[in-house]
């Protein structure tokens, strides 16, 4: 619930014709962090690139992680390409535009992803595409 008379940062979507705001899934509803949040989103306006980054569990939602994963991005022209860290964490930055993320075909995403179809990323600057991999 939210209280009246302070602010707060809303994120929303336009979803058959309504804007539809959900649970931001962190501190963004914080009303002490709302300066701080709008500083961060102004901040947005000088960005020239995108990223994809994620993490590769070896279960849902919080398994451990698996390194060195292959995960490769390709769109725009290029191919991006890295290994997932020690923590099974991987982080690409690339040019706004469509990607496609590759992995290993023994991993598939999770419903952590419920937003992104790895098959079609679409990205403008500033934005972070953030996957959650697992094996099938």
């Amino acid at each position: 619930l939210w209280d009246i008379g302070k602010e707060y940062v809303v994120f929303a979507r336009l979803e058959n014709g309504r804007l539809v705001s959900g649970n931001d899934c962190g501190p963004l509803s914080d009303s002490a962090r709302v300066a701080e949040t709008i500083r961060q989103i102004d901040g947005l306006r000088r960005e020239t690139s995108a990223s994809i980054e994620g993490e590769v569990r070896s279960a849902m939602p919080t398994g451990p992680g698996i390194a060195d994963v292959t995960v490769r991005i390709h769109g725009e022209g290029k191919t991006y390409q890295t290994k997932s860290d020690a923590r099974g964490m991987f982080r690409l930055r690339v040019p706004p535009g469509h990607y496609e993320v590759i992995v290993d075909p023994s991993l598939r995403t999770s419903d952590y992803n419920w937003y992104y179809n790895l098959h079609d990323i679409n990205l403008v600057r500033g934005q972070c595409a953030q996957l959650q991999l697992v094996p099938r």
